[in-house]
């Protein structure tokens, strides 16, 4: 089955210098809730680490508390009535999504596979052409050596992810669904905040993999903190 690579393609066109550049981003997980209370965790993103950096439990009539919290982050909106975000948050120019975040992590993790067999299968012609020649001829020739690479893991990530049903997602995925201790109103939002924990790390991981290959070269082998489609939604 043929490999699919037009959404890496597509993130080297549009890495601009600023976003290669990007050494920390904020998240913001916002769960609005039934009660009129909004629930609030944010995350830091940086180049070593992936943090759960603060949890607000807020009132929504206090909009300039909620808008100062929100400011120049990345913001995750919980739920399926994309029209009480808006109401809340104003402009959501800033709103990213998991389904971007996935489609380019296995998208990027294909091209890492497809540029690993490339190479193998240019190696194996380039040595076989090599040792065809007559020894005598062949000391003649810059040296072809037989590369025995060890193929690049990279991690499984999932078709589709719901935020607003993190806890069960993570159960699903074998991990720690929800933390003892913590109080009702923050339960979804501490879950999907940690479920995107849980993916940037695999992002972070992935990356290393893909860019420490050999033959990983020029704008490919640029590390991202995050997928390239979030942090094109950073304000520049």
């Amino acid at each position: 089955m043929p490999i699919d690579v037009s959404v890496s393609i597509s993130r080297i066109d549009s890495m601009s210098t600023e976003i290669r550049k990007v050494g920390y981003a904020s998240i913001a997980v916002i769960d609005l809730q039934d009660s009129g209370m909004v629930a609030i965790e944010t995350i830091s993103v940086t180049r070593d680490a992936c943090d759960l950096s603060g949890a607000w439990l807020i009132e929504s009539s206090e909009k300039e508390k909620i808008e100062n919290l929100l400011s120049d982050k990345l913001l995750v909106l919980l739920g399926k009535n994309p029209d009480s975000g808006k109401k809340l948050i104003g402009n959501t120019r800033n709103q990213v999504f998991v389904s971007d975040f996935l489609e380019e992590a296995k998208a990027e993790a294909a091209q890492a596979m497809r540029l690993y067999g490339d190479f193998q299968a240019k190696n194996e012609k380039d040595y076989a052409a090599y040792m065809s020649i007559k020894p005598a001829e062949r000391k003649l020739l810059p040296k072809v050596t037989k590369k025995n690479l060890i193929e690049p893991t990279f991690s499984e990530w999932p078709s589709k992810l719901d935020l607003s049903n993190s806890e069960t997602e993570m159960a699903n995925l074998g991990k720690l669904s929800q933390i003892d201790g913590t109080p009702a109103e923050m339960r979804k939002v501490l879950a999907a905040s940690r479920l995107i924990q849980m993916l940037v790390y695999m992002w972070k991981l992935d990356e290393t993999e893909r860019v420490s290959r050999q033959y990983v070269k020029d704008d490919i082998a640029v590390e991202t903190i995050l997928p390239v489609a979030w942090l094109n939604k950073l304000d520049k």
